[in-house]
């Protein structure tokens, strides 16, 4: 069973809540896998909020298959790392975003990835 709450996933700007199955499942993998809380920055955006934050109009949050995410006290690098040992993230969407402290993780239909230093890519 996830262990995230409709607060952490739904719209913070309408409270909306819309969630692909396969997103819960590939967080609730990786929250097991590194044993600590992952703080969910944005999960589901209504198109408004991501439009509002500057998101892609086809913006994988809009579909609910998106998360951007961090844990405190683990670096981005080694979040990256272990969102890469989860088959849906994998095999899907990646973006590091150093300067802010976070990834951005969806389950795409086939791997994408974005922002990644040199030093980082090489455990692709």
């Amino acid at each position: 069973m996830p262990s995230f709450i409709v607060s952490e996933l739904g719209c913070s700007h309408c409270g909306h809540l819309f969630i692909d199955p396969r997103l819960l499942e590939a967080l609730d993998e990786l929250q097991q896998n590194i044993k600590q809380p992952i703080q969910i920055l944005s999960a589901y955006r209504c198109p408004t909020h991501n439009r509002a934050v500057g998101g892609a109009p086809r913006s994988y949050h809009i579909r609910g298959q998106a998360a951007d995410i961090r844990v405190h006290g683990l670096s981005t690098r080694a979040l990256y790392r272990a969102a890469l040992c989860v088959p849906a993230f994998r095999d899907g969407g990646i973006g590091v975003y150093l300067h802010r402290n976070y990834l951005h993780v969806d389950v795409r239909d086939c791997p994408y990835r974005w922002g990644v230093p040199r030093h980082m890519a090489d455990h692709q």
